[in-house]
């Protein structure tokens, strides 16, 4: 169960970093957007982040999200 967490924290993140809503995410991933909410919480604070644009930069900064290599569909 935690490796599934793990996955739809990176998931989430990668398509958060792709200007995704926690809904649109949510229906990507067929969870609820409190799930979301709660998984992308989580994942700011493990990495001491204050904000969702701080967590964008790190997902670019690692590779989690290459510029213009995704749809926004």
């Amino acid at each position: 169960m935690a490796e599934g967490a793990v996955q739809c924290d990176h998931a989430g993140a990668g398509q958060r970093g792709q200007g995704l809503t926690n809904q649109q995410i949510a229906s990507r991933l067929n969870i609820a957007e409190a799930t979301v909410k709660s998984h992308l919480g989580r994942l700011m604070a493990k990495l001491k982040l204050s904000s969702r644009a701080q967590a964008v930069v790190i997902a670019y900064e690692t590779g989690l999200i290459v510029p213009g290599a995704g749809d926004r569909t």
